[in-house]
């Protein structure tokens, strides 16, 4: 156990900041507002509950006919279907999906499983009920809740992410399920966990309605005359949610406060017993091992591909987190990034706001507020895989887990850490743009403009007189500016629920942010076109380079800046229609209950519009050699349009023909967008090449 630090009080002797009591008061009395209006729709409710069975008994009984029996039960039926709407959240429980995990007790690792109870005692908390292991980056404390879970005690799961582990050193680790545990360290904080669950039972009653839906539905289809009660039901809990959605929000809105500071609590304690030296290097580490998470994931995706799978998701993930470190300049020790290197070029936004939607505080916040306390810990650099034993095979069986809802994993050929090495260096390689032009021309394109006309340009002889440091800086301050403008705007037409706003550190009022706007746009169309100036200097510079080695290959670079340009504007316009194909198909993607006659007239305009311009579309893509990158995914587009799908036939859906006009828009247009990139990634290796060819003439 790595040393705690020499100036800590007892965690028993914390006490909740003002800020956090404050919140616990917005909280209590959000959650009071919702139950007095809770119970007077209930109220309201058990009326309408008495009235419908009441008529209902008495439309039957007084009028004994077939017809009668079938209003009267539908009535009952309206009456008691509001009623389980209303009380169905009494008796839902939230489960944690494990079936990606694997549980591990004191006999399988007992290193491990001593040092987090000894973490438990520390902070005060008691001892997980039970350990679990997942893949990602990530830790938390979990249970499976009620809504009698808020008055009966709950015994705590703990969940380690393999992903974190593999980032992070002893210290660090230590000091991440320490903050974990300190979220329930005291017994001040168990109303921020009985808010929690408040919080969670309201949104389970207004939005998570599936099971409700399909009895209704079940109701509607027993006969017409239920049909049209269960109508009238969905129409008067639509009118109930309408309500409770309003107070819902302030319930929501205070939760979220008391989060960020249960959040800052948790940190307090953690640093108590570790130091908050160790949680802000974890919080560093993490955010950054969670990139190169995500990036392994993406591999493992191109991997897939070529019907290959990983066998050591952490070995890989190791992988990739070294060579992101090597290109950041950043040294290693045991594995692990030092977190010490200059900083990469970032997007900048100068307008920014309290943002009270943001169930956790940013990484700068929580920094700041640990760094107040002198709370300073012995570090154990050693890694956290250090305190598992047989890391091989948990490693593997992890790892198998990734692949277990996909089919046919077993016939894909495995790939060891030194193939997968390989893979992601040339992967990584063929998405490179040139080094000589810095980070100019990364995460954009070059806007279409008149190239005989740019040829004719006088421009530098000398490239590093083209690319000054502001104009290297274009692309990233057009980036920063467009997100401000985005933000003033939404204030502006208080989208955003703010009364203030803070530009490049000053505090402006909402009513400001409507001429900031203006200011800003006329700076960001300046930069837009100082960009797009540069964009047609450096064509002029490097098609006179080119023209000076060997006129046909200017001929040749002109020609391929011209099909770019041409492709970037059909690609446009492909967009387009595949965002009316989404737009009209989205009540049948999302799994929505659609009436057949709607559902034919979706069908009808779809065949007759948007999937017409996508065949030729998709046609002409193919002609232009789009999809040659991937034969597979050719493959199946050529199908398609061999094919005359119809979607759908009788009373149900042909979900084969659906499944393959959804993968078509997706991942077509992912393949599209490789191959502009590409075209992009040609045209400066050609710019790059021409640099070098002169540079050994001379």
């Amino acid at each position: 156990m790595p040393e705690n630090p020499t100036l800590a009080l007892p965690v028993q002797s914390l006490q909740p900041s003002a800020e956090f009591k404050s919140e616990v008061i917005k909280s209590i009395f959000a959650i009071v507002a919702f139950i007095v209006v809770y119970i007077l729709l209930f109220a309201l409710a058990l009326v309408l509950v008495a009235l419908c069975i009441y008529a209902g008994l008495m439309l039957i009984i007084g009028f004994p006919k077939f017809i009668t029996l079938i209003i009267g039960a539908g009535l009952i039926g309206l009456g008691v279907m509001v009623f389980i709407f209303l009380v169905k959240f009494l008796f839902e429980t939230n489960k944690t999906d494990l079936s990606d995990t694997i549980e591990i007790t004191a006999a399988e690792q007992p290193q491990l499983v001593r040092f987090i109870h000894d973490i438990a005692r520390e902070t005060g908390t008691s001892k997980p009920k039970k350990i679990f292991l997942s893949q990602d980056v990530n830790a938390c404390v979990f249970y499976n809740s009620s809504f009698w879970s808020m008055f009966l005690p709950v015994k705590k799961n703990l969940m380690i992410g393999l992903g974190l582990v593999n980032a992070l050193n002893v210290s660090e680790f230590k000091a991440v399920v320490a903050h974990e545990f300190g979220h329930f360290s005291q017994r001040s904080m168990k109303l921020g966990s009985f808010v929690y669950h408040v919080n969670h039972i309201i949104y389970n009653m207004l939005y998570k309605n599936s099971g409700f839906g399909k009895g209704l539905q079940s109701f509607a289809n027993v006969h017409g005359i239920f049909y049209m009660f269960a109508k009238l039901t969905a129409l008067i809990v639509r009118g109930i949610q309408a309500i409770l959605q309003q107070m819902y929000k302030l319930v929501n809105l205070s939760y979220l406060g008391l989060s960020r500071q249960m959040e800052f609590h948790a940190d307090h304690v953690a640093g108590t017993v570790c130091g908050s030296n160790n949680i802000i290097s974890s919080l560093e580490r993490i955010e950054m091992a969670d990139q190169c998470y995500q990036s392994t994931l993406l591999t493992y995706d191109k991997l897939l591909k070529e019907n290959k799978r990983a066998s050591d998701l952490y070995a890989d993930h190791g992988t990739v987190f070294r060579h992101v470190s090597e290109s950041m300049n950043r040294k290693t020790e045991g594995g692990l990034s030092l977190l010490s290197g200059p900083e990469t070029q970032q997007v900048v936004q100068r307008v920014s706001i309290k943002n009270q939607w943001a169930s956790h505080p940013t990484t700068p916040e929580r920094k700041a507020y640990l760094q107040q306390f002198d709370l300073t810990g012995g570090v154990d650099h050693t890694p956290a895989w250090s305190l598992f034993q047989h890391t091989d095979d948990l490693k593997r069986s992890v790892t198998e887990k990734l692949y277990q809802h996909i089919e046919g994993i077993a016939d894909k050929a495995l790939v060891d850490n030194e193939a997968f090495e390989q893979f992601y260096k040339e992967d990584q390689q063929s998405d490179m743009l040139p080094k000589v032009f810095g980070s100019y021309y990364d995460n954009r394109l070059i806007e279409s403009f008149d190239l005989e006309a740019a040829k004719e340009l006088q421009t530098s002889t000398a490239l590093v007189d083209i690319l000054s440091p502001e104009r290297m800086q274009l692309a990233t301050s057009i980036a920063g500016l467009q997100q401000d403008i985005d933000l003033l705007k939404a204030i502006d037409a208080k989208n955003i629920e703010t009364r203030s706003f803070d530009f490049d550190g000053t505090k402006y009022d909402r009513k400001e942010a409507g001429v900031l706007c203006v200011t800003l746009e006329i700076e960001l169309a300046a930069k837009k076109a100082l960009l797009i100036q540069t964009d047609k200097e450096l064509f002029s510079f490097f098609y006179g380079k080119m023209n000076e080695i060997l006129p046909s290959v200017a001929t040749s670079y002109q020609t391929k800046f011209q099909q770019y340009f041409h492709d970037q504007k059909t690609a446009d316009a492909h967009l387009v229609n595949l965002n009316e194909i989404l737009e009209l198909m989205q009540p049948v993607f999302s799994g929505e209950t659609v009436a057949i006659e709607s559902i034919n007239f979706i069908i009808a305009r779809l065949k007759d519009g948007p999937e017409k311009t996508f065949r030729r579309s998709m046609q002409a893509w193919i002609i232009a050699g789009a999809f040659d990158k991937e034969p597979g995914f050719r493959d199946k587009v050529v199908a398609f349009l061999a094919s005359d799908a119809a979607y759908f036939s009788g009373e149900s859906f042909l979900d084969n023909e659906l499944t393959v006009l959804n993968n078509l828009v997706h991942e077509g247009w992912s393949e599209l967008q490789q191959f502009l990139f590409d075209q992009y990634k040609t045209l400066l290796e050609m710019q790059e090449q021409s640099l070098q060819t002169a540079a050994l003439q001379h």
